[in-house]
């Protein structure tokens, strides 16, 4: 008996329409990490990490900065159907992060979301190359009263 393929033939009408970065709001982030006591650290140096997590988490709250969670997404035809297919995501990135971070872990979730329409059948042509996708970015924003956007982008 023939072995059954377990991947299935991309129909010709299935198609890639675009790609492009999410970064969304985190509404109920962990700040847990900037209220640390740090007892294992020398008494020189604790009150100094206890000071900057004090001023950080002030700052959170007054709405300087937020945590954020960025994805790649693309918007695909499947047998007829559009679909949202998008990487993993990485939570945790704070919003004024610097630009050579938020860009690396932007091409990280590209490269995630490539390799999941790869595997789904989609060939390697016919996947938006990082340089066409690189600065489409959608912002979603939360329940917050100022708007916000990361700093810093790359171009």
């Amino acid at each position: 008996m023939p072995r059954a393929n377990r991947f299935r033939r991309m129909d010709s009408g299935d198609r890639i329409l675009g790609i492009e970065i999410v970064t969304e709001q985190d509404d109920d982030p962990d700040l847990s990490w900037l209220e640390q006591d740090y007892k294992e650290d020398p008494p020189a140096v604790r009150e100094e990490y206890r000071r900057r997590d004090r001023e950080r988490l002030a700052a959170y709250r007054e709405g300087e900065w937020h945590m954020t969670f960025i994805r790649a997404e693309a918007e695909v035809v499947v047998n007829g159907v559009v679909q949202k297919i998008s990487s993993g995501g990485l939570g945790g990135v704070e919003s004024d992060s610097g630009a050579e971070y938020l860009y690396e872990v932007e091409k990280e979730q590209y490269d995630e979301l490539a390799d999941i329409l790869k595997k789904m059948g989609f060939r390697v042509g016919v996947i938006p190359p990082w340089t066409e996708v690189q600065g489409r970015t959608r912002l979603k924003k939360g329940p917050l009263k100022q708007d916000w956007r990361p700093k810093g982008r790359l171009q």
